[in-house]
């Protein structure tokens, strides 16, 4: 049906084409496979389309500019490198990334974490700012020490088929953080384990 329906909407060769959640009661693999094909056609056609979703991931996969809106104003619009890498606000940031949030004040320019020192440039000191890490920044190494490394418990883990998806106790912290490995290195519940923060993989935002 969903075929048809494209089929019908592109036959007349439109210039534009407004598509409202076209995706959203298929299954997960023919999901994947009309997405496909309707980006094709609309690529052969060279029309505009205008698609509605609340899938992050559809957008970044099929729009070559998205607009975030809340409230019913746009947030931010871009490419998705752009709404990845450099999300406008903490709204944002959690929609297009999976992310682990520690709050914390500003002093002396940065903030203090159990995992060091993170600068925090535009902030005063004594701002209350959210803290945002990437679940992939999360490095677990259970096998050798880093000098920046710091002890933690896996709490829970969570199987993702190529990937676990670990909640990690950390010393200083009152919520557990996540972290994704690949599950032929996932150490099991109970395991005492070393973790790092690749920094490239942080944000701050405002509280």
């Amino acid at each position: 049906q969903q075929r048809v329906a494209l089929a019908r909407a592109l036959a007349p060769r439109p210039s534009v084409i407004l598509m409202d959640e076209p995706f959203s009661g298929l299954d997960v693999q023919l999901r994947e496979t009309v997405r496909n094909e309707t980006l094709a056609l609309l690529r052969e056609t060279r029309s505009t389309c205008l698609l509605v979703t609340h899938d992050p991931d559809e957008a970044m996969q099929l729009g070559d500019r998205i607009a975030v809106m809340r409230g019913g104003y746009v947030v931010q619009a871009g490419d998705a490198r752009a709404l990845y890498h450099e999300p406008a606000d903490l709204f944002v940031a959690r929609l297009f990334s999976q992310i682990n949030e520690i709050r914390s004040d500003v002093a002396n320019g940065a903030v203090d974490t159990p995992f060091g020192r993170f600068p925090a440039p535009g902030y005063a000191d004594g701002a209350t700012v959210t803290l945002c890490i990437r679940q992939r920044a999360v490095r677990v190494n259970p096998s050798r020490h880093s000098g920046d490394a710091v002890h933690g418990r896996v709490l829970s883990a969570r199987f993702l088929g190529d990937l676990v998806l670990l909640g990690l106790g950390v010393e200083g912290l009152t919520s557990p953080i996540t972290s994704l490995v690949r599950v032929d290195h996932a150490p099991a519940i109970g395991d005492d384990v070393l973790l790092t923060v690749d920094r490239g993989g942080f944000m701050i935002f405002e509280e």
